[in-house]
C-alpha cells in the first residue's frame, strides 16, 4: 500500500495521483494520501524527517492551489500542473465545481493533522482560512454541492445514505453545521427473503447501501 504513495506522490507539486501513473486527483484522494501519510510515520514505514518533508509540501500547495469561485476545491485537480482540471484531466481555468462528499473526508484527514500533529496545526488552520463553507450547506445543514456546466452552476444535494452521515462528521470536526445530514432521515429496511436490507428512499438516488462508510466510520 505504502508503494503506491511512493510511486504517485508528486514531489514537485506535493500532490498524490488518485490512480496509478494517471496525475489526476480530488479532493477525497487526498484524504487517502493524508491518512496514508500519518500512518506510514505511526508504523516508522518512513522517518520523521521524510513525513515532515511529505506533509509541508502537500499543505504548502494547498495554501496557493487554485479554488473553484476562490470558495472550495474543485472536483478534480491536474496534480502535476496542480490547476483545476475537468474528470478527462483537462485543465479548466474556471474548474468544473466542488464535492461537498470529497471536501467533507478531506476535512476529517486535516483534522487528524491539526489534532495529532503541533508542528503541522498552524499551516492546518491557516488552511481552513481559505475556503469559505457557506454554499456547502443548506439553512438545516444537510450538504449541497455545485456543478458547472456550460457556464451555468447547479446546486444539489450530495451523498447516499450512509456515506452522507459518516461525510458530515468532518464539518462537525471543525464545528460547522451539519446536523440534518447525521440524522439518517432517508434511511428505510426492506425486507429480502427475510433479511432486512437498508435502502436509500430518495427516488433521485441510487437505493441500495454500501458499506464502506460504515467501515471509514470504524477506522478512521
Amino acid at each position: 500500500a505504502w508503494k503506491y504513495i511512493e510511486n504517485n506522490f508528486n514531489e514537485k507539486t506535493g500532490l498524490i495521483n488518485a490512480a496509478h501513473k494517471f496525475p489526476s486527483a480530488a479532493t477525497w484522494d487526498w484524504a487517502n494520501g493524508i491518512f496514508a501519510i500519518f500512518a506510514a510515520k505511526k508504523f516508522h514505514i518512513i522517518d520523521e524527517d521524510r513525513y515532515d518533508e511529505m506533509m509541508n509540501k502537500f499543505l504548502t500547495q494547498m495554501q496557493k492551489i487554485p479554488l473553484f469561485n476562490n470558495e472550495l476545491p474543485n472536483k478534480t485537480y491536474n496534480v502535476q500542473k496542480a490547476k483545476m482540471s475537468d474528470y478527462r484531466n483537462k485543465l479548466q481555468e474556471d474548474g468544473i465545481g466542488w464535492s461537498a462528499a470529497d471536501f467533507a473526508r478531506f476535512l476529517q484527514s486535516l483534522n487528524l493533522i491539526e489534532q495529532c500533529e503541533p508542528n503541522h496545526a498552524p499551516a492546518v488552520e491557516k488552511l481552513l482560512l481559505r475556503f469559505n463553507f457557506c454554499r456547502t450547506f443548506s439553512v438545516d445543514g444537510d450538504m449541497y454541492g455545485g456543478t458547472l456546466h456550460h457556464g451555468k452552476l447547479s446546486i444539489a444535494h450530495e451523498a447516499l445514505t450512509g456515506y452522507e452521515e459518516y461525510l458530515s462528521r468532518g464539518f462537525n470536526l471543525w464545528n460547522l453545521p451539519g446536523r440534518e445530514a447525521r440524522e439518517y432521515k432517508f434511511l428505510k429496511e426492506v425486507e429480502v427473503y427475510g433479511i432486512k436490507i437498508p435502502t436509500d428512499t430518495r427516488p433521485f438516488f441510487s437505493n441500495f447501501i454500501e458499506s464502506e462508510p460504515f467501515w471509514f466510520l470504524g477506522f478512521e
